[in-house]
């Protein structure tokens, strides 16, 4: 057998080593198969015998180290120090469990035929010190330590002293090797997956799109990065803001940072206040349960929008102003103990059935005295009117104003059309009126009159004359004291006839209404501005109030007879005159003087073609209060 120094004499670079070299070599090695008797071991038969078993070792047998401390080890320490040969190798092969224990922590396969191959791609392998590098030669393998530092110097990497080593050498290596992961043969991201068998997956997301992962896959989601990387864009691959949304979005709140920018279709808070704009740019503010901000859109709008907005509110029914004209009776005698109707006229009445409400208020206005039941008021269509009836004996004396509420907004009587509830009306004894009468001309008239509360007038001219100026002048006796306030309702019926096939050219309609008391009628027979509220009449129509020549004339060939039967309310409140008209629901109001006294009177007109033509007038309700 040659010695190691020989035989590396042999290989020297430069050296050309013969068949004898060779053959001396390999004969200078046992080969793996080949057992080695314990006998040519030197020495180590007989150490054997001088040794005793480790199971064989009494158990209060203790081993003591001579180092410094001195250490005492007992039976099962000294067990667990002992390292057996079988524990490293299984049927004369290295066991694969145990490289890491023996100091080499992995095996790297090279794909290189050379270790000067190797160490030149040593950058594309993972690996470190006491690693073992396997070398392919032959379909076995070349086997060198890494002993650590730079992997780009040859030194550094130390030969085992064994050669042609083959993986079957080494228990449990092909095993390992086969749980190594192969390296993917094209280029590309991958990711390494661990269940089963461990494998490279690939990752190839579009570009530009964040990854998702969804359970077994890394897949491109739906959001989207602009190449400057400013901009995020969920549905859509070009985002025109920080972060664009194709579709809805949820959350559970939004912040939004003070910002005064206009922008069309946009949402922004600015000063204390959210904004929303259209399509064009127009900013409006959002409203909420704020009293300021209420009324301040309130009173941004028109009075045409605040009518429309008021009207949709109220259910589609008119929410216009509302207003009073007059209270009917202003007067309520609190003994009678009996429901009494009030009637109101004025604009915009007509409420809606289901939100409506009426009060009496305190003449403050400030207390609600009582809630009407709507069982006690009648609506009409046609807002002008509104009436209801409640027994005012239950209120004690004094004054009481009347509040409407029409579903939107309250409207409230002011303190002259307050209702004033007394122990005892005062009556107008209306029987002890007298009329003065005066005729035009006097001598070619004939006419009558009533007494008291009743005044009835006709004439009888010689139409032959077609004399069409008022005839007949009447006038009451003062109906009231100075200062009193009254209350009078008046029915009147007139008639005239028609003549068959003639023409109407002219007519001077009859008038009735108040005049001062001391108007005279024998010299101001024709002066219409005495009266200081009528109804002039002329078969069909009535003018307007206190208006001068407001005639109106029949339409030829009028041959129809006509009566004409109405209603006619005066209420005189301090220097307010009411005047109330049936016929067509009229309501007027005239200033006038507290100082003077009122009488009634009326005019009536000639009729034409010897036709008569009457006016009965009859004092129906008077009072004073």
């Amino acid at each position: 057998m040659t010695d190691i120094e020989t035989i590396l004499s042999w290989f020297q670079t430069g050296d050309i080593p013969t068949e004898e070299h060779f053959k001396q070599t390999f004969s200078s090695f046992r080969n793996k198969n080949t057992k080695i008797p314990i006998a040519e071991v030197d020495g180590l038969e007989a150490s054997l015998n001088n040794k005793a078993n480790v199971d064989d070792i009494p158990d209060n047998m203790a081993l003591v180290d001579e180092g410094q401390p001195v250490d005492v080890f007992n039976k099962e320490q000294i067990m667990a120090m002992a390292m057996m040969l079988s524990d490293y190798v299984k049927d004369g092969k290295i066991r694969a469990d145990k490289i890491e224990a023996l100091g080499l922590t992995d095996l790297i396969e090279a794909k290189e035929s050379t270790l000067d191959e190797f160490v030149s791609s040593s950058n594309n392998y993972d690996f470190q010190q006491n690693d073992f590098i396997a070398i392919p030669v032959d379909g076995n393998f070349s086997l060198f330590i890494f002993k650590g530092g730079d992997k780009k110097i040859i030194a550094n990497y130390l030969p085992t002293g064994l050669t042609n080593i083959n993986i079957s050498m080494v228990e449990g290596l092909q095993d390992v090797l086969n749980r190594k992961l192969e390296k993917p043969t094209t280029d590309g991201n991958y990711f390494i997956n661990m269940s089963g068998n461990p494998s490279y997956k690939t990752i190839n997301p579009e570009e530009n799109h964040l990854l998702f992962w969804d359970g077994a896959n890394f897949k491109n989601s739906s959001i989207f990065r602009d190449t400057g990387g400013l901009k995020f864009g969920i549905g859509t691959n070009t985002p025109s803001e920080q972060l664009h949304l194709k579709d809805r979005a949820r959350m559970k709140a939004l912040v939004l940072e003070d910002n005064s920018e206009t922008l069309p279709q946009q949402l922004t808070y600015n000063n204390k206040k959210f904004y929303g704009t259209d399509i064009t740019g127009l900013k409006r503010k959002f409203m909420f349960s704020d009293y300021d901000d209420f009324v301040l859109l309130a009173n941004s709008l028109t009075d045409a929008q605040k009518t429309a907005w008021k009207t949709a509110m109220n259910g589609g029914w008119t929410t216009n102003t509302m207003s009073v004209a007059i209270v009917s009776p202003l007067v309520v005698d609190k003994s009678s103990d009996v429901n009494t109707w009030i009637s109101l006229k004025g604009a915009n009445l007509n409420l809606n059935p289901a939100t409506f409400k009426i009060e009496l208020m305190d003449e403050a206005g400030t207390a609600v005295i009582a809630d009407l039941p709507s069982s006690n008021i009648q609506i009409y269509q046609n807002g002008l009117d509104l009436s209801f009836y409640f027994n005012f004996s239950t209120l004690s004396t004094g004054n009481y104003r009347i509040r409407i509420w029409n579903g939107v907004a309250y409207y409230m009587t002011n303190s002259n059309l307050a209702i004033r509830v007394i122990d005892d009306v005062v009556a107008i004894d209306t029987s002890m009126i007298t009329w003065e009468v005066h005729g035009v001309p006097e001598n070619i008239n004939t006419f009558t009159t009533g007494s008291g509360g009743f005044a009835k007038i006709r004439d009888e001219v010689d139409s032959t004359n077609n004399i069409t100026t008022p005839v007949i002048n009447i006038k009451s006796s003062p109906l009231h004291d100075i200062g009193d306030n009254f209350y009078l309702e008046l029915d009147l019926n007139s008639t005239h006839g028609t003549s068959t096939g003639n023409t109407l050219n002219s007519l001077v309609p009859a008038r009735v209404g108040l005049t001062y008391s001391n108007f005279n009628i024998n010299l101001d027979v024709f002066n219409t501005t005495a009266f200081l509220a009528y109804r002039p009449y002329s078969g069909k129509t009535f003018a307007n109030i206190n208006t001068t020549n407001s005639f109106v004339a029949l339409g030829q060939n009028d041959v129809n007879p006509s009566t004409f039967s109405t209603k006619l309310i005066f209420i005189k409140n301090g220097n307010i005159l009411y005047t109330i008209w049936s016929f067509n629901n009229s309501v007027y109001q005239l200033d006038i003087d507290n100082s003077r006294t009122f009488s009634l009177i009326a005019q009536l007109p000639n009729w034409e073609f010897g036709l008569s033509n009457t006016l009965d007038m009859i004092i129906s309700k008077a009072y004073k209060f």
